[in-house]
Order: structure tokens, then C-alpha cells, then sequence
């Protein structure tokens, strides 16, 4: 089972729903959903369940995941290391969780514009919560353009 955690348009769903026999999409705004659930059908996705959920208490339950993606989601939540504990929750003994967001940065027009919480996060910073969640982390790769995106792989021990 995948579960793309704040899901928002449903991208995420797009690039991996042919990879799972499960996949799942949360959000907790009903407007992405509608969103989402609209563009997976003009895609012809099926087998997709989108389900509104706070980060912080997904509906599933423990160990049931086999992935779980937050792609640009963590500068938006008010307690990472409460959302990353929580998708570690959800994954299975050798589950993976798949973090993509931006390094710190100082462009203070997110917060303005686009109501960013947090101006990135370190790799420092996402391997401790990782670790105080149970994951072993690596980081995968970063990509560079005017902001860097690392993409952290933690690993369910």
C-alpha cells in the first residue's frame, strides 16, 4: 500500500498508482480533494481512495503501509516532527518513507505569499526526527534550481 500524505492535486497519486495495488491520498482540505478526485478520474485511475485527515492522525491503522510520500507538504505543518512520527506510524517493518521538501532557505516571501511555516529543513534537523521516530534516514539526492529540494528516504526498523 502507498499513502501520499497531503496529497493536495493528487500528483503524487499520478507518478505512483500504477506501482501499488493500494493507493491512498490524504488531506485534510475538502477543496484539494475535490481537486484530486477529479483529476485521477480524468486520468482514469481506479483502485485511488482519497480520505480527509489531518497530518497528525491518519486514518489507518498501525504498521500498514508499505510507502508513505510527503512531497512538499512539511513546510506547512505546525509540529513536523508530529506528522513525520505519525507517517512512520502507519508503515510496516521495512516500510519507507519518502520526504521531499525544501533546505533551509531565506526567502521570507513563502511565508508571506504562500503561508510557509517553516523556511526548509536541514538534513541534521529531518535525521533526528527520522531517528526519534524510528526511521533510519538517507538522504537521497538534492536537486538545486533557485531553491534545493532534498528528497529523504527513511527506512521503518
Amino acid at each position: 500500500m502507498v499513502v501520499d500524505i497531503g496529497t493536495g492535486t493528487g500528483r503524487m497519486i499520478e507518478l505512483l498508482a500504477g506501482h501499488a495495488q493500494t493507493v491512498i491520498g490524504c488531506d485534510r482540505s475538502p477543496a484539494m480533494l475535490r481537486v484530486a478526485r477529479s483529476k485521477l478520474e480524468q486520468a482514469g485511475l481506479e483502485g485511488v481512495e482519497l480520505r480527509q485527515s489531518d497530518l497528525c492522525a491518519i486514518p489507518l491503522p498501525t504498521g500498514t503501509a508499505d510507502l508513505a510520500v510527503m512531497h512538499q507538504v512539511l513546510h506547512y505543518v505546525p509540529q513536523p516532527a508530529a506528522a513525520l512520527a505519525e507517517a512512520a506510524r502507519i508503515l510496516r517493518k521495512n516500510g519507507r518513507l519518502l520526504v521531499v521538501d525544501f533546505a533551509p532557505h531565506e526567502h521570507e516571501e513563502l511565508r508571506e505569499h504562500h503561508a510557509h511555516t517553516w523556511l526548509g529543513f536541514s538534513d541534521q534537523q529531518i535525521h533526528k526526527w527520522f531517528q526519534a521516530a524510528g526511521l533510519q534516514c538517507t538522504p537521497i539526492l538534492d536537486l538545486k534550481d533557485k531553491l534545493t529540494v532534498p528528497l529523504w528516504l527513511g527506512l521503518r526498523y
